[in-house]
């Protein structure tokens, strides 16, 4: 039987699961973790200790990475937004087990002597390298950028900036079947409430489509509302001086695509030129509807990335959905600017997918938005983890 896609979009969302063959038994834990792992052996795979490219420093760890991985233990003492479990290869590391990863980390760290510390490092950790089939690792940077906003409609600020509508919906398809590990599904009850359907387009909101439903945060201008969309994060600075941080608070589901293709005239890829092209040119305001996706957004008190915790500038990185949360990765870049150095995975994006595929934070100011945006190059990404049996003797290192 073949189903048009309009059509299949309103098949009840337990009739659509079953046709996937989700309900054929429960899905009981080590099938999710078996099929979790399955995933991960495609994302990543086992090396040596890469000692060679380990990260040099003195007697003590440098405060942006202690600090970094902090963010990433509570993100995991986190019950509610933590996962259960995380692949690495063929291994499944539970939320308990990564903290005990992460603090014994710590503790390897402390040691005053480089070599001892590489020593213990390469002797109790497992190592990954996530690459593509063909080529090396490919890094590009991001930022938070810092916007004029307004909290009403005015000729410089005219785009809405969206809080999440209340009848917005997530689907967590990995918990009905291990195969769709990381994998969401958003949308909105049907008007009977019986069907999940896919929400309104990045054109229907820019048409007014939420005006009754969703509380407006901001009004910002066309480009700065763009690289919001792109970025997932900013701080809205208003004309009475307040500053207020913003992160991601949900999409509708709808793929991401570049608005600059669109444009009548060939612009440089940067918010200056966005923004200048746009001042010129008022009357194609409505190219931001070219990109389906629209991403919402909640106050916060710090920048943080999609696990709710604070981002550290060159420590916190985004990479594939399905890569381990919060995991230690370490990075080794080629090119105008190199960057050896301890990582953790605080973040994703929509265009940051497949093995080896990684965007670095750079930070949350002008220097920031210069350094990310022209940051692209080559490199390796090594993701690690304590054996398990450091960790059953982590008492005795």
């Amino acid at each position: 039987m073949k189903f048009s896609r309009s059509y299949i979009y309103q098949i009840p969302i337990t009739i659509l699961l079953a046709l996937a063959g989700i309900f054929t038994r429960p899905l009981l834990p080590e099938d999710s973790t078996r099929r979790m792992s399955n995933e991960a052996t495609r994302l990543m795979r086992p090396i040596s200790p890469p000692i060679s490219i380990f990260e040099n420093f003195g007697e003590k760890p440098p405060d942006d990475l202690l600090q970094s991985v902090q963010a990433s233990l509570n993100y995991y003492q986190d019950t509610e937004r933590a996962r259960p479990h995380y692949a690495y290869g063929n291994e499944s590391y539970d939320r308990v087990e990564m903290i005990a990863s992460m603090r014994l980390f710590l503790r390897l760290l402390n040691n005053a002597n480089a070599a001892e510390r590489n020593r213990l490092l390469a002797e109790h950790f497992l190592y990954f390298e996530s690459k593509p089939e063909i080529g090396p690792a490919l890094f590009t940077g991001y930022f938070v950028p810092s916007v004029a906003a307004n909290r009403s409609h005015g000729s410089q600020t005219p785009i809405p900036l969206y809080y999440r509508p209340k009848d917005l919906i997530d689907v967590d398809l990995g918990q009905f079947n291990g195969d769709w590990h990381s994998r969401r599904l958003s949308g909105k009850l049907d008007a009977d409430g019986r069907a999940m359907i896919p929400y309104e387009t990045h054109d229907d909101i820019f048409a007014g489509a939420l005006r009754e439903r969703a509380e407006i945060l901001a009004y910002l201008h066309p480009a700065d509302f763009y690289f919001i969309q792109v970025q997932g994060s900013a701080v809205l600075e208003f004309p009475d001086g307040s500053r207020q941080a913003v992160g991601y608070a949900g999409d509708n589901g709808h793929a991401f695509q570049s608005i600059f293709p669109h444009l009548k005239n060939r612009v440089p890829f940067s918010r200056a030129h966005l923004r200048a092209y746009m001042d010129a040119h008022p009357e194609e305001q409505a190219v931001l509807a070219t990109n389906p996706r629209y991403i919402f957004f909640r106050k916060e008190t710090a920048t943080t990335g999609h696990l709710h915790q604070p981002l550290t500038a060159l420590r916190s990185i985004a990479t594939d959905a399905r890569l381990p949360a919060g995991g230690l990765a370490l990075i080794d870049t080629r090119g105008s600017t190199t960057l050896r150095r301890f990582m953790l995975i605080h973040d994703r994006g929509s265009a940051i997918t497949g093995p080896g595929r990684v965007d670095v934070f750079f930070g949350a100011d002008e220097s920031a938005e210069r350094e990310a945006t022209r940051f692209k190059q080559n490199g390796r990404l090594i993701l690690f983890v304590a054996r398990r049996s450091a960790l059953a003797n982590a008492k005795d290192l």
